[in-house]
């Protein structure tokens, strides 16, 4: 009766659904409130809306449509918990690893891209240069067969940044400039 509306009530609907047997619903509800959530700088709720639908999520069988649907939660509480929390905190890394991990199981999906950057960024911000190197390597391997022009321009940014501050200027230099002309 009120399906236009619901965007406006979906922490309720997620609230009830969460106590009620239909855990698909639950978890729909409250991957839309954390949604919501981040779309309004809501972080803290979207981070709780969004852990509480992974880990109902988890009760569910496992199949490959669960997995996908885990994978996305898992990529859309990384950016909450890097503003609650940092980009080089336990938490961001671990999400990002399941996110990768969970990637690894569906045979490596387009979201493996944004799982390993956010990975590699958790690396290279806590100065763990050799790990941070390894994932933009496995970044730039990834596209070469894809040619997406945007995520190639990613991928040369993370081993650009990387090599720079390795101290290997020239490599960073020519991955860098490779970046900026596309």
């Amino acid at each position: 009766m009120f399906a236009e509306q619901s965007e406006n009530h979906l922490d309720e609907l997620a609230h009830h659904y969460s106590r009620s047997d239909n855990i698909e619903k639950a978890v729909e509800y409250l991957g839309r409130a954390g949604q919501q959530g981040l779309e309004r700088s809501a972080y803290t709720d979207a981070i709780n809306l969004l852990t509480a639908a992974i880990n109902l999520l988890q009760r569910l069988p496992d199949s490959p449509e669960r997995v996908q649907r885990e994978l996305l939660l898992q990529l859309a509480v990384g950016p909450a918990l890097i503003a609650v929390k940092g980009w080089a905190s336990p938490e961001v890394e671990r999400a990002y690893t399941c996110a990768r991990e969970l990637c690894e199981r569906l045979g490596d999906p387009p979201e493996l891209f944004p799982a390993l950057f956010g990975l590699w960024l958790v690396h290279l911000l806590r100065g763990e240069l050799p790990k941070a190197y390894e994932l933009a390597g496995r970044l730039l391997r990834l596209l070469r067969s894809t040619h997406d022009p945007e995520l190639l321009l990613y991928a040369r940014f993370a081993l650009g940044n990387t090599s720079n501050w390795m101290g290997a200027f020239l490599s960073a230099r020519e991955q860098l400039e490779m970046a900026i002309t596309r």
